[in-house]
């Protein structure tokens, strides 16, 4: 990627409603993955029940703060939208939640196969920025989409192995989500630090600026005198013409 295109990207793009999925959902990943990894006996019923109970809380916030904050005079700005998708998806799971207690392991898959795509757009973002944190990213990246892939496809050599191995994905995936997200906002706020220091350099000073009219007045006044001169040489020359022309 060129400089081009590392101009073009606005480093305040970021939008807030992704922004509380993608700590949420991380946060909620290493909270159950710790939990599943430290209390076997706990009956993961109920780590159903407040997971669906998380995402309705975290609809109804995403709701509320739409209409608070008068999200809904931006165009892009989809809170509404993405908290009532959490609070019919959390409903659904409620109803079904001893069917998510039997599958929750190729849950457990989805939801870290989500999360290491969202730390890949992050490796991406950091190689257009030009920034060496890209090179970091994308080795979360690899460990994400590998666990990801193995929980999905229940790979029996590793699953069979380790036990426990989805849980602990989902813990390592959801910690990496976090400092991913971290190590974003932090290169997106240097380069937007550069950018402005760029944009004030390419300001012209106020001594500069008045030198530069000074130099345009003057040259105007010049071509003014020069048009005033050549209309009178001009007059002078018709009056001798029509002079010569009486005689």
């Amino acid at each position: 990627m060129g400089n081009n295109d590392k101009n073009t990207v606005n480093v305040n793009s970021a939008r807030p409603d992704g922004m509380v999925m993608q700590i949420v959902t991380s946060l909620l990943c290493i909270a159950i993955g710790a939990i599943l990894i430290l209390v076997p006996e706990v009956n993961i019923l109920y780590l159903c029940y407040c997971f669906c109970a998380a995402l309705i809380v975290v609809g109804i916030t995403l709701i509320v703060s739409y209409f608070v904050s008068g999200a809904y005079k931006k165009l892009n700005d989809y809170r509404f939208a993405a908290g009532v998708l959490l609070v019919i998806l959390g409903c659904i799971e409620l109803l079904r939640a001893k069917i998510l207690a039997e599958e929750i392991v190729f849950i457990i898959g989805l939801v870290t196969l989500v999360l290491a795509v969202i730390i890949m757009q992050s490796a991406v973002q950091m190689k257009i920025l030009e920034s060496g944190a890209w090179i970091v990213q994308l080795i979360f990246t690899i460990i994400a989409l590998t666990g990801a892939i193995i929980v999905l496809l229940d790979f029996k050599p590793v699953m069979g192995k380790v036990e426990g191995f989805a849980y602990y994905v989902m813990a390592i995936v959801g910690t990496l989500c976090i400092i991913s997200l971290i190590i974003e906002a932090i290169v997106l706020k240097v380069t937007e630090k550069k950018e402005e220091k760029k944009a004030k350099e390419n300001v012209p000073a106020p001594a500069e600026t008045a030198e530069s009219a000074d130099d345009s007045e003057e040259i105007a006044d010049n071509t003014n005198a020069m048009g005033i001169t050549g209309e009178e040489e001009k007059k002078d020359t018709t009056e001798n013409t029509a002079g010569e022309a009486d005689q």
